[in-house]
């Protein structure tokens, strides 16, 4: 009895700590932006599995852009927030949203929102989806990473595969890394870890990278 009480004072600690990270931004932003655009990034479920994302974020400041991230329970502040600073600034950066698990599901709602103040969103990308609503028409391109897994019937420890509201005016690109790519999968690859992983990591990275060009050359673009 001693032992599990120790246990479950762990546990309570562990997880008030990560509660408490998981409203806080975890790293810089870089002072002098070198890319256009701005990425916000949601961790899962109090923040304890998703250090991928942090990860993310760093990577993404390392080359100049402006991320933030949040524990998935901010997605209508960050909403609100990204549809107050569009409402003061007419003039259209490029904006990406990145989530993991219930954060993938989170940037989904912030999409929804934004739709119904008629706000585009330039990049989603969604790692395992636990209970997502469908990409709303305003996004106009969604990456979704999952491996099916044969208890992806529970609702808080899946990735599964997303739905555009209207396949004519989103591109959708689904990546099944159990069927699709060899190279990710692995038998110990599961939701808790697959946010971490390398190539997983890369492929994010260049999407963003990708979405949230250069200034000098989208400045000369525009």
């Amino acid at each position: 009895m001693r032992k599990m009480g120790w246990i479950l004072l762990a546990a309570s600690i562990t997880v008030t700590g990560c509660a408490a990270r998981q409203t806080a931004v975890a790293c810089r932003e870089p002072i002098h932006p070198q890319r256009a655009g701005e990425v916000f990034v949601l961790r899962g479920f109090m923040g304890i599995w998703s250090r991928g994302m942090d990860q993310m974020t760093e990577r993404l400041r390392d080359h100049g852009v402006v991320t933030s991230i949040f524990g998935y329970d901010r997605w209508t502040d960050i909403a609100d927030q990204i549809i107050a600073e569009r409402e003061r600034n007419a003039s259209r950066q490029p904006l990406v949203l990145i989530g993991h698990s219930y954060g993938a599901d989170g940037v989904l709602r912030i999409a929804e929102a934004l739709e119904r103040k008629q706000i585009a969103v330039d990049l989603v990308v969604t790692v395992e989806c636990v209970t997502p609503p469908a990409v709303p028409a305003n996004v106009r391109e969604e990456v979704n990473i999952y491996k099916p897994r044969p208890f992806d019937f529970l609702p808080w420890w899946r990735g599964v595969p997303v739905r555009l509201a209207d396949p004519r005016r989103s591109v959708l690109e689904q990546i099944d890394v159990h069927a699709s790519r060899p190279d990710i999968d692995r038998v110990d690859l599961g939701h808790s870890d697959i946010d971490k992983d390398p190539k997983v990591l890369a492929l994010i990275e260049q999407r963003a990278l990708e979405t949230c060009p250069k200034l000098p050359s989208y400045e000369a673009a525009r």
